[in-house]
């Protein structure tokens, strides 16, 4: 059995989003991976969602730059509008 990575830190996570873009998966419709570091990050309406084996906490400023970046490179790869008041008036079926 093998030991999983050490989780990594927010500050970490965000060094590779901004200095290794290609390392980044499209797991999901709003979700990209790092497999060296393990981790998934999922953009959720309110905030991201940042998972290694479970959620790890970041300080508000970093999870904030995270998620900018995250809903960038989600944007540049489907050309979707992650504008939260737009999903959901979509989903109401307004606009």
């Amino acid at each position: 059995m093998t030991t999983p990575p050490a989780r990594p830190s927010p500050d970490r996570i965000l060094a590779a989003l901004e200095r290794q873009p290609g390392a980044w998966v499209r797991t999901g419709p709003r979700s990209i991976e790092h497999g060296g570091l393990a981790v998934r990050l999922t953009l959720g309406i309110v905030s991201v969602r940042i998972a290694h084996m479970v959620p790890i906490p970041a300080a508000p400023a970093t999870r904030d730059r995270i998620a900018e970046l995250l809903e960038d490179r989600l944007r540049r790869a489907t050309g979707m509008d992650l504008d939260p008041d737009n999903i959901v008036q979509r989903a109401d079926g307004v606009g």
